[in-house]
């Protein structure tokens, strides 16, 4: 969250991550303490899955705590002006990342919309709101090690950097990831296997994160 110098909203946590945000390491909105009232539950919804919240809840409960909302300035990836390199020959692919058992995610990228429509455990994934397939121009997989740390509570090594793959355009870029190991606030960079930064389409990016020894899969579609 810091690198994408965020206001980082959550429900709680592990009591690793709440005591470094006690510390004050980031400007964060807790559904606990609840500031300003920024989250709610549905009653008709079981718990856990029943919490919620808004852009607009969240921003109110951020100006009573008078926290900064004016990003920083080179936050975020490089872009192309336009779709038109990456949707020129395009075809229909499809990438599996091989999460374990009912969590495995599929992306079915469609060259005439130049998105990648998301499946997870074999059925369509869809908005809650308006029913349409959830869908992003662009996918990231990166490779970082996991680890159990206590109980339920897990780690992810998302500082250093690892391999990666891009899939964009209906085509798989191998390369890497980096992201500064000494400060929380440094950008986390993507680079194609001869060290140039990626050039996202035009769009939205959905970055997973797998543990390297995780099958992933990129094949062509009739």
């Amino acid at each position: 969250a810091a690198a994408f110098d965020a206001i980082y909203a959550h429900w709680g946590g592990s009591h690793f991550a709440l005591e470094q945000l006690k510390q004050g390491v980031i400007d964060n909105l807790d559904a606990f303490p609840n500031p300003a009232d920024a989250f709610f539950r549905k009653s008709k919804i079981a718990a856990p899955h029943n919490g919620f919240t808004s852009i607009e809840r969240l921003e109110r409960a951020a100006d009573a705590l008078t926290y900064r909302r004016e990003l920083r300035e080179g936050v975020g990836f490089p872009h192309a002006a336009t779709s038109t390199p990456f949707a020129a020959g395009a075809k229909r692919g499809e990438l599996a990342v091989s999460y374990p058992n009912s969590f495995e995610v599929k992306f079915v990228y469609d060259p005439e919309a130049n998105q990648y429509r998301r499946l997870r455990d074999g059925r369509v994934e869809r908005d809650k709101l308006d029913g349409s397939q959830v869908a992003v121009e662009n996918v990231v997989v990166m490779r970082a090690i996991s680890y159990q740390i206590e109980g339920d509570y897990n780690t992810v090594k998302i500082e250093g950097e690892g391999s990666a793959a891009f899939y964009l355009g209906g085509r798989e870029i191998r390369g890497r990831w980096s992201k500064d190991r000494a400060k929380r606030e440094s950008p986390l960079k993507f680079f194609d296997d001869q060290g140039r930064e990626v050039l996202f389409a035009p769009g939205r990016i959905w970055i997973s994160i797998i543990e390297p020894e995780r099958p992933v899969t990129w094949k062509a579609l009739p």
